[in-house]
């Protein structure tokens, strides 16, 4: 039996919290795009604003107003008994079978989880601050079960050098926060993981490099078909990235072109925002695409701080208006790691780790091959977190020396195997 194309759906939700945005701040946006400062504060000019009839503004300034500070991008929610109430409606065995595949399997989302890490200087949109804060709240909460097999990976803002929780640093190499909080995953958790969304989709050539060392699918390529929101040096600068719908290496030199990088970068594009939305002629071209290549992966993603629900309908609609015009071709909805696979056509891969430690020496071994030249090393020293790097054995075998075991609380080993799947081992010093 011949398989049928398929389009593999990836639901990609970036998970950042409850979040609040006072009218002040709102109107402080609006006053960087040009509002004048004539116009105050206020919920009676905000519903002018966005009705487009506010007196005494240019007509160009007032339809980007608009567009931009509509009413269901402002509809932020604030806490997370917010956030739990609309998420119990769109995660119900009900939501999801109205939403479900072609063939009847329930609708899946992957979610993407960020926790605000410590040290902003401020936190002037109320995010819930702390390593595992986000984690555990959707872990212990939404997820504990997971009866439908909804992916959790992760998703990562870097801190900018100026410590303002409003922007988002565009160097790893700068501080090392990122290592520090999956060295927290890993110890504390025993949790890793094999796909990844940047934060603001920013992305570049040291960021890439890190990647590649550890993790093998990137689902941080955003797409928007209105390619004047691109701009040379901005965030997420994703100018002349490939245009299929599904799995790419990325260039060494360049992350956005084609390359022979041994990680995957995936195109996505919005679910919801003002800047773009779901369109026919991207569901279209990923249909067209599983037709020549026999599978595609369509992501869009979204937010968990607003109301999902008007998101994911509009969005649905729009993939079975243009499904109905591809009767040959199936569509299914999957989690990020699944499309990965059966996109690319893994061979499925446990990764099982061991160590032995002699002394202050650390000697790991995998059964398999994993991905990248060496697993995620994460220690803990008296309340400290961090990376360090292994020296390679042979195949499948590093080594590592602890330079003050007498400090080390404990650490945790990781890895993934070529097709995603990873393994978690953590020990301490005295007791393996």
């Amino acid at each position: 039996m011949i398989n049928k194309p398929t389009v593999y759906i990836v639901h990609a939700v970036d998970v950042e919290g409850p979040m609040t945005e006072t009218l002040q701040a709102t109107f402080d946006r609006m006053n960087e795009l040009g509002l004048p400062d004539s116009i105050k504060p206020s919920l009676d000019n905000l519903i002018k604003i966005q009705k487009g009839n506010m007196d005494g503004l240019d007509t160009k300034l007032a339809e980007n107003l608009k567009l931009i500070f509509n009413r269901h991008s402002l509809s932020y929610l604030n806490d997370w008994n917010q956030i739990d109430s609309a998420l119990v409606k769109v995660i119900s065995n009900k939501f999801r079978t109205k939403h479900c595949s072609k063939g009847g399997e329930p609708y899946l989302f992957s979610w993407f989880i960020y926790d605000h890490h410590e040290g902003f200087i401020n936190n002037p949109r109320y995010h819930d601050v702390g390593t595992h804060h986000i984690f555990d709240h959707y872990m212990n909460g939404v997820l504990k079960n997971n009866a439908f097999n909804d992916g959790v990976y992760w998703h990562y803002h870097h801190p900018a050098p100026s410590g303002d929780a409003l922007e988002s640093g565009t160097c790893w190499s700068n501080n090392a926060t990122h290592e520090k909080i999956i060295s927290k995953r890993i110890i504390d958790k025993k949790w890793y993981f094999s796909c990844f969304r940047a934060g603001l989709h920013i992305e570049r050539n040291d960021i890439s490099h890190w990647l590649e060392m550890f993790i093998p699918f990137d689902f941080s390529a955003r797409f928007c078909r209105d390619q004047t929101v691109y701009t040379p040096g901005s965030d997420f600068d994703w100018r002349g990235c490939s245009d299929r719908w599904g799995a790419w290496h990325p260039d060494w030199y360049d992350y956005r072109q084609e390359g022979d990088m041994n990680r995957y970068l995936f195109r996505c594009t919005d679910l919801w925002t003002y800047l773009s939305k779901l369109q026919e002629v991207d569901v279209t071209e990923a249909f067209e695409q599983a037709e020549c290549h026999g599978t595609s992966v369509l992501t869009y993603y979204n937010h968990d701080y607003r109301d999902m629900q008007l998101e994911i309908d509009e969005g649905y609609e729009v993939i079975v208006r243009v499904a109905s015009k591809f009767p040959d071709v199936e569509w299914k909805f999957v989690n990020a790691l699944e499309a990965a696979q059966m996109h690319i056509g893994m061979k499925i891969i446990d990764p099982k780790l061991s160590f032995e430690l002699d002394n202050s020496k650390l000697q790991v071994s995998c059964n398999t091959p994993i991905f990248g030249p060496q697993p995620f090393l994460a220690i803990k020293e008296k309340e400290r977190y961090f990376r360090d790097n292994f020296t390679k054995e042979g195949q499948g075998q590093w080594t590592y020396y602890f330079r003050r075991p007498e400090q080390v609380e404990s650490f945790g080993i990781a890895a993934n195997s070529p097709s995603g799947n990873f393994d978690v081992i953590v020990g301490t010093i005295n007791n393996k």
